[in-house]
């Protein structure tokens, strides 16, 4: 699933997130923080149509480990 496709959640983003850790690469850091940005609730949370525990977590962790890799 694409960070653009309708069906991908915060759960499918992390999962893509960590395939790519286990390959050695690096993935489009720009679409992926996209995907996670679309789920977001401006109270807080993240998720469609409402923000779950999981899914809040999994963005969570998605933006971090993207951090990872800006880092030097």
């Amino acid at each position: 699933m694409s960070p653009d496709d309708p069906a991908t959640t915060p759960a499918t983003q992390y999962w893509g997130v960590q395939a790519f850790r286990l390959t050695g690469t690096e993935p489009d850091q720009r679409t992926v923080a996209g995907g996670i940005e679309r789920h977001a609730h401006p109270d807080g949370g993240f998720g469609r149509p409402v923000p779950t525990l999981w899914h809040s977590y999994c963005a969570v962790r998605v933006l971090h480990l993207l951090g990872e890799w800006s880092t030097p």
